[in-house]
C-alpha cells in the first residue's frame, strides 16, 4: 500500500561547511543524471532490495523499470521516482508501474508512458532528462536555502546576545 514519505537530503562526504555541501550536491546530481535516466542507473540503487529475495510481484528491476530508484533504509521499501520526486512505499504485492500511474499522473515520466527505453524517442529522452535535471537542482536548491537560513538565523541570534 502507498505512503507518502518526504525525502531526505542527499549526503556529501567530506564538506563540513553546509553551503560548501549543498554545492557538491548539486554537483553530483549533474554527474549522475544522465547516468539514472536508464533503467540500468537506477537498478544498482537496489542492492539487496527486501522483496527480491522472497519472489514478490514488486521487484527492483520492476521499481528501476517504473522510473524509481532506492530511497531510505535497506529494510524499508522505499523508492523515489528521479522525473516527479514522488517518494512511495511498496507492499510485496504492487505493481510499480500501476501504482506510479495512479499516484502520479502528472510525472513525466507517467505521461511518456514508455517503460522501455528503446522505443524513446530523442524529444521522449530530452523530456525526461529535462525533468529528472530540473527536479534535482531545484532539490538541492531548496536544501542550499534552508541551511543559508538556517545559518543567518544562528548567526542573529548570536549577535543579538
Amino acid at each position: 500500500m502507498f505512503r507518502s514519505v518526504r525525502p531526505k537530503a542527499q549526503q556529501t562526504k567530506g564538506a563540513k561547511d553546509p553551503v560548501l555541501k549543498s554545492i557538491a550536491t548539486i554537483k553530483h546530481y549533474e554527474q549522475n543524471d544522465f547516468e539514472m535516466l536508464s533503467v540500468n542507473g537506477r537498478l544498482p540503487t537496489f542492492k539487496k532490495f527486501l522483496y527480491d529475495r522472497s519472489g514478490e510481484k514488486c521487484t527492483s528491476a520492476k521499481l528501476a523499470t517504473a522510473g524509481f530508484c532506492k530511497h531510505g533504509k535497506k529494510d524499508e521499501p522505499d523508492a523515489i521516482c528521479l522525473f516527479c520526486g514522488k517518494v512511495m512505499s511498496f507492499d510485496p504485492d504492487d505493481d510499480p508501474w500501476e501504482e506510479h500511474q495512479s499516484h502520479c499522473p502528472q510525472c513525466p515520466f507517467v505521461q511518456i508512458g514508455k517503460l522501455d527505453e528503446t522505443t524513446w524517442t530523442v524529444d521522449d529522452t530530452i523530456h525526461l532528462l529535462s525533468a529528472l535535471v530540473t527536479r534535482s537542482k531545484k532539490e538541492a536548491t531548496l536544501q542550499l536555502t534552508r541551511e543559508l537560513s538556517s545559518m543567518i538565523e544562528t548567526m542573529t541570534q548570536k549577535l543579538s546576545l
